[in-house]
C-alpha cells in the first residue's frame, strides 16, 4: 500500500510517498537533507542520496519530494511523486554488494554514461564489466557469444550505443541493479537476468 509520509527537519515540514514497507529505507534522503544547511533549501533543489536524486517541490505546506519516474521514456525530465520504484532499486543494488561481498566506492548516479555494444540487449549472454580509467571508471557491455568448442567470444573492438544509466531500470532490470558494484568487477547476464558475477580476483559468484 502506497503511504505518504510527512516530518519535520530542522524546522521545515517534507512529504514523501512510497510503499509502506520502504518506509524505513528512506532515511539516508532523510539524513542527506538534514546534513543541509536551511537556507540551502529551495524549490528545484536535488538531493543526490544513491543511485537515485530526489527533488524538493514547493508546495503550501513544505515541500515534496519528487524523484525520476523510470516508467518514462527519458526519466531524466519526468518526475513522479511516488518514491517506491527508486527505493526498490537501490535496495537491490545493495542487495548484490551484499552478495558480492563487495562494498561500493565511486557511486555511479542515474545520469551516468553507460557504453552498451549495439545489438547487446537481443544477445542472450552479455557481459559487463566496470572499467577503470585515469578520469575514474565507467560500464561497458558487450554481447558475449561461444565458439563450437565452447569458448567465449566477445568483439575486440565493439561499437557502443551511450545511454545514461537510468535508461537501463526499463530496459534491463538486472543490469540496472549491479551497477554499484566496484571497478574491476565483471556481471554476466543470461536472457535479460543476472547469471553471474566475477570480482576483481577472478572469484565467481554464480547467481543462476
Amino acid at each position: 500500500m502506497i503511504r505518504t509520509v510527512g516530518c519535520e527537519i530542522n524546522g521545515i515540514h517534507y512529504n514523501y510517498c512510497c510503499d509502506e514497507n520502504l518506509v524505513p529505507m528512506f532515511e539516508p534522503v532523510l539524513k542527506a537533507i538534514e546534513s543541509l544547511p536551511a537556507e540551502k533549501i529551495e524549490d528545484g533543489i536535488r538531493i543526490e542520496a544513491g543511485f537515485s536524486f530526489f527533488i524538493l517541490s514547493e508546495r503550501e505546506n513544505g515541500y515534496t519530494l519528487l524523484t525520476l519516474d523510470y516508467d518514462d521514456i527519458d526519466p531524466l525530465t519526468a518526475f513522479t511523486e511516488d518514491l517506491t520504484d527508486a527505493i526498490m532499486l537501490e535496495c537491490k543494488q545493495a542487495l548484490v554488494l551484499q552478495t558480492a561481498g563487495a562494498f561500493p566506492t565511486n557511486v555511479i548516479r542515474a545520469n551516468d554514461a553507460v557504453f552498451v555494444e549495439k545489438g547487446a540487449f537481443d544477445s542472450e549472454y552479455i557481459i559487463m564489466r566496470r572499467q577503470p580509467y585515469d578520469t575514474g571508471s565507467r560500464w561497458e557491455a558487450a554481447k558475449l557469444a561461444f565458439n563450437e568448442n565452447g569458448g567465449a567470444e566477445i568483439n575486440d573492438h565493439p561499437d557502443y550505443d551511450i545511454i545514461t544509466a537510468c535508461e537501463l531500470v526499463k530496459k534491463m532490470y538486472d543490469m540496472a541493479i549491479v551497477l554499484e558494484l566496484p571497478e574491476n568487477y565483471m556481471v554476466t547476464f543470461k536472457n535479460g537476468r543476472l547469471y553471474e558475477i566475477i570480482n576483481d580476483r577472478d572469484e565467481l559468484i554464480r547467481l543462476q
